[in-house]
């Protein structure tokens, strides 16, 4: 398999990071390790309150890195997970406007 010409680094301002998250990503250790690298990278520029969200498909949140285990996780399953995503954007708790 020839090598990806696209980049893996972050855009240089994003807005949010927000990781799409699935049982089977989190069951490899390199996964793991790079997206450990990938949300301190954007911590350490964007800072502690940054919005960093995890889209759970069929993860369990426990599997997540304890840098997005402390932060919004959010399981596609839920009937709101809209909402939740939207509070977690705008820094409010679900059900506040």
């Amino acid at each position: 398999m020839a090598p990806s010409s696209q980049s893996l680094e972050p855009p240089q301002n994003p807005g949010r990071f927000i990781i799409f998250a699935t049982k089977a990503a989190f069951e490899s250790e390199a996964v793991r390790e790079e997206l450990g690298y990938a949300i301190d990278r954007t911590l350490k520029a964007r800072g502690e309150r940054f919005p960093l969200i995890a889209l759970l498909a069929d993860a369990d949140a426990a599997g997540l890195p304890a840098s997005l285990r402390i932060r919004l996780a959010v399981p596609l399953s839920a009937d709101d997970w809209d909402k939740r995503i939207m509070s977690g954007l705008s820094g409010t708790s679900p059900g506040h406007r």
